[in-house]
């Protein structure tokens, strides 16, 4: 059964609370995770950042050029802006203990 992007997004609202209009989103981390979802949330037109703690991660400028608009940040993450953020979506190699993680956790930035 193939759904159409109305019917994701909505699902995404009801699961995960995620709103293509309203969310602040960072995806953290641009491993393999971390670009799949990338790609998928900009094929549904949400507005997200993308934040890897390496200063070069590879794929990083092919990645800048397909997302087009999207910000792809690297270097060490920046606790206000995951603070700032409604939702982290984290990759596995990330762990939760991360500093910034942590303190945006404590805030009531949701993670997933």
């Amino acid at each position: 059964m193939k759904l159409d992007q109305y019917t994701i997004k909505a699902r995404l609202k009801a699961m995960l609370g995620l709103d293509s209009l309203t969310s602040k989103i960072v995806v953290v981390g641009l491993g393999v995770t971390g670009v799949s979802v990338a790609r998928y949330l900009a094929a549904l037109g949400f507005d997200f950042v993308i934040a890897d703690s390496r200063e070069q991660p590879a794929g990083i400028a092919q990645l800048r050029e397909e997302l087009g608009s999207i910000a792809v940040l690297s270097g060490a993450f920046d606790e206000t802006l995951f603070s700032n953020a409604t939702h982290l979506i984290v990759s596995p190699g990330i762990p939760l203990t991360e500093k910034a993680i942590a303190e945006a956790v404590k805030n009531g930035t949701e993670v997933i």
